[in-house]
């Protein structure tokens, strides 16, 4: 049985290492394809994706987090 991620158990593994939301979201993105069942990776990842929105989180066009009003991944504003 697979576990459900939330997107609280994100942040909470992010602030051990130091990440901030948008930084533990872009991590939990990226490697994805190591812990998930490949047939659910879109679905949980738009899931979490869609519970950070709903806490203030922004993303960019390219699908990764804002942080600070600014793209981790592509520098964008």
């Amino acid at each position: 049985m697979e576990k459900d991620i939330k997107l609280i158990e994100i942040i909470e593994a992010g602030k051990i290492m130091d990440l901030s939301p948008a930084e533990a979201i872009n991590d939990f993105i990226l490697h994805a394809t190591n812990y998930l069942p490949f047939d659910k990776i879109d679905e949980i990842v738009e899931r979490v994706k869609n519970q950070a929105k709903l806490i203030g989180i922004e993303f960019c066009e390219c699908g990764f987090a804002k942080n600070n009003g600014v793209c981790s991944m592509c520098q964008k504003t």
